[in-house]
């Protein structure tokens, strides 16, 4: 019973394995992002020079116009920016739930691929709608917290002197 053979039931397996994997996707989209710019940047020596001088304006940027969190403040953001992506996954998975309810009891609603795509679409639209909300939302208010964030700023620091060691590294090199 579980393995059709027609496309659109694994079409619709594949959207809802889709939209759980997104968020943990971002996620790791966001941590990976500073290593590969780093990574870019050691293509030459002058394209290295320019990511720490970036780095180093950002982390001075940072210092001078940006007032320090205290660590139950940057524990606190990081709880509530939490409880939004697991709000978002609840909505997703709630609507998938109703949706998946809905075609498999209702009689007047036949089971077919239609109204399986048709219910899809609809997963899709809403969770589109809320990664739009969390982004806007919740996006102000991770940059707010990474401006000031002491870990943050030690991170583009340890970022920093990684840099300018590998730098040392290929300059040095006959």
């Amino acid at each position: 019973m579980w393995t059709h053979h027609d496309l659109g039931w694994w079409g619709f397996v594949l959207a809802v394995v889709t939209l759980f994997l997104a968020y943990p996707l971002d996620v790791l989209a966001h941590l990976t992002a500073p290593v590969v710019k780093s990574w870019w940047a050691e293509r030459s020596v002058a394209s290295m020079r320019k990511r720490i001088e970036k780095l180093e304006n950002e982390l001075a940027d940072y210092e001078q116009n940006y007032q320090l969190l205290s660590a139950v403040e940057e524990e606190l953001f990081k709880g509530v920016e939490g409880l939004a992506a697991f709000g978002l996954l609840c909505l997703e998975f709630l609507v998938i739930c109703f949706l998946l309810a809905i075609l498999r009891f209702s009689p007047s609603v036949p089971l077919t691929a239609h109204y399986a795509v048709a219910g899809v679409a609809f997963a899709v639209y809403v969770s589109c709608y809320g990664y739009v909300i969390l982004f806007v939302v919740f996006g102000k208010m991770t940059t707010f917290r990474k401006r000031r964030s002491p870990s943050g700023r030690n991170t583009l620091r340890k970022s920093i002197e990684e840099l300018k060691k590998r730098l040392a590294q290929r300059t040095s090199k006959p």
